[in-house]
């Protein structure tokens, strides 16, 4: 059952990481800290350890690295212990970064305005300037 489990979080993260166009392996530790916030809502603070943990021996297994165990991840998972505290609590804890920033990801963005067309030319001339030569 276990096995399971740790191919099916890898799987879960693998098919995230290539939804978004990130590398599932090796996975940057901030790509795992984002991935983490997002699935944050749908897992109690054990079993996303677990979760976690579960992907990081993948990843050992595969390259000999655990990105779990890099520092920025071990904070990622102490804030989200913290929140689900707090929340017990009726507490408000500070967040390392907004849910926002990545789950607004598949959002389509706003498109920009085209700048408007002028008859000046703008930047570095390719042709020489004409200059008047005064006789003297």
């Amino acid at each position: 059952m276990a096995i399971a489990a740790k191919k099916q979080s890898w799987l879960d993260f693998e098919k995230w990481c290539v939804l978004r166009g990130l590398s599932p392996a090796p996975a940057n530790p901030w790509t795992l800290c984002a991935y983490i916030r997002v699935i944050e809502k749908t897992k109690t603070p054990v079993a996303l350890k677990r979760h976690i943990g579960q992907i990081g021996m993948m990843h050992f297994e595969k390259l000999r690295k655990r990105p779990d165990r890099d520092p920025k991840v071990k904070l990622m998972l102490e804030i989200v212990q913290e929140q689900a505290d707090a929340a017990k609590e009726n507490k408000a804890v500070p967040v390392l970064f907004d849910a926002d920033d990545f789950l607004d990801a598949d959002k389509p963005k706003p498109k920009k305005k085209p700048a408007k067309k002028t008859d000046k030319k703008r930047g570095l001339s390719t042709e020489p300037k004409l200059v008047r030569r005064k006789k003297i």
